[in-house]
Formats: C-alpha cells, sequence, structure tokens
C-alpha cells in the first residue's frame, strides 16, 4: 500500500461524511500528526478538490463531488445549466456564455444566442486570446486561492495590454480582489462584457458571461442584463446544489430548492 494515498483518501473520506470538520478532528481520524495532515489538506486544496471556510472548516470541493456523478445526472445537469442559458439568451436578447476552468484554461461549457439554439463545446478553444481579455476569464480567476491565482500566472503570465490595470502580480491580485468583493466584471472593447460567477456552496463553479454592443450598452441597459444575469446565476447554483447533494430537489419529501 503507498502510504501517502492511504493517508489522502483517509482524508478525504472523513471530509465527506464530516462536512464542515476542522484540521484538529481530521487529525485525529486519520491517526496523523496535525502538520502532516496541514500539508496534505493545503495539496488538496490547491488542487480544488476541497475548499476551506473563514473559520477553518474544510468541505469537498465540487470538482472532487462530481467524481460520484453518475451519466444521467451529468444530462440533466447539462439540460438544466443549458435551458436556463437559452431562457436567459432569450430574455434579454444578447449572447451568452457559461464557462469553466480546466486547469488554468479557460473553457467554454455552452453558448446561446437568439439566432440558435445551445451549442456545447468542452474543448480549450483553439486560438484562444488571453483569458485576461474576458470578463469570464476574470471572474474565474477572482475566484481562486492565493495559490492558485500564482499557479494561473505561471501559466499563464501576466496581464498585457488587454488588462492595463494589472499589469503586474500586485496589481493583477488587487484587481481579482475587486472583482470577487463586488461579484462581477466588466469589460469595455467593441462588445462589452459582463460576467458573474455561479456559485456551488464556498466553489465557484462557472462563469456567466453576456457581450452586448457598445452602441446599446447603456449604464441602465447593463444594469438590467445584470440583474437577469442574477437570477439565472441562481438558478444554474441551484441546479448544481441538487446534483452535488448539497440540497435537495424541488418536491422531495424534506424540502425544496427554492
Amino acid at each position: 500500500m503507498i502510504q501517502v494515498i492511504d493517508r489522502t483518501f483517509r482524508i478525504l473520506e472523513h471530509i465527506q461524511v464530516n462536512n464542515g470538520v476542522q484540521l484538529r478532528d481530521i487529525a485525529a481520524s486519520a491517526d496523523l500528526p496535525k502538520n502532516t495532515t496541514a500539508n496534505i489538506l493545503k495539496t488538496l486544496k490547491d488542487l480544488g478538490y476541497i475548499a476551506k471556510d473563514e473559520d477553518g472548516r474544510y468541505s469537498l470541493a465540487s470538482k472532487m463531488r462530481s467524481f460520484g456523478v453518475s451519466a444521467d445526472e451529468r444530462e440533466a445537469l447539462r439540460k438544466a445549466l443549458t435551458d436556463a442559458l437559452h431562457a436567459l439568451a432569450e430574455n434579454i436578447q444578447e449572447y451568452v456564455v457559461l464557462t469553466f476552468l480546466n486547469g488554468y484554461d479557460r473553457y467554454i461549457y455552452a453558448k446561446a444566442t437568439i439566432e440558435q439554439e445551445v451549442t456545447m463545446n468542452t474543448v480549450v478553444l483553439p486560438a484562444p486570446a488571453p483569458i485576461y481579455q474576458f470578463a469570464t476569464g476574470r471572474v474565474l480567476l477572482a475566484h481562486l486561492n492565493a495559490q492558485g491565482i500564482e499557479n494561473a500566472v505561471a501559466h499563464n503570465g501576466l496581464p498585457g495590454k488587454e488588462w492595463p490595470e494589472a499589469m503586474t502580480l500586485e496589481k493583477l491580485q488587487k484587481e481579482l480582489r475587486m472583482i470577487r468583493e463586488q461579484h462581477y466584471s466588466i469589460t469595455l472593447d467593441a462588445m462589452h462584457g459582463i460576467a458573474i460567477p455561479v456559485i456551488n456552496g464556498d466553489d465557484t463553479a462557472y462563469a456567466l458571461g453576456v457581450a452586448i454592443p457598445r452602441s446599446r450598452s447603456s449604464e441602465a441597459r447593463i444594469r438590467d442584463v445584470h440583474r437577469e444575469m442574477i437570477k439565472t446565476a441562481e438558478k444554474m447554483s441551484g441546479s448544481i446544489a441538487v446534483l452535488c447533494g448539497r440540497a435537495k430537489p424541488p418536491g422531495s419529501d424534506d424540502g425544496a430548492v427554492r
């Protein structure tokens, strides 16, 4: 038996059963020294498999919980997310996209416009613009932990002219902190981009984005679109919560997602 793998799975199993558990309890359950447990937890957190809240409690992140999701559940989630995406596109009459991070590259999960049905895409864009150029990319990066941001910079480099306010690590961290605090990002190019996080518990599972031509991107229009995006993101978060076991499906005996 490989000792470090055995230790890691003992820790993960304890967190799964005891959601929101602290370091001392994890170490005691795994029969490990606190410093050894802390190192394993840090690695799992940096890799995105567990989350840690402000009080030092650990829980499984969506990346880890998704391993136990069946094909039927994945299909149900896909339909719920794409239906919500298409409904938003119809409602606001704009291009809408749902993105996620795989490693430190921005992927498109699905996109929708009024002129066409929702299209799925789980392949990295063939010739993507730098992740910093898109509001969705910025939102996804803003919700990484400190180590994740450092890893993203190592992978992508620092922003260039596509984000002049964030061309040093210190400025990038400041910009990402601001995005995280205000829960949205806006880019002002020929197409104005708006993006907000889709939250699953303590995790950011996706970034929901809308592109609006500058010719009709008044402040009032942006406010209206942002309001509808928030409603859609909340629906998506509810669907993800049901899939990952954080909430019961509507109509279940002991509670419903509201």
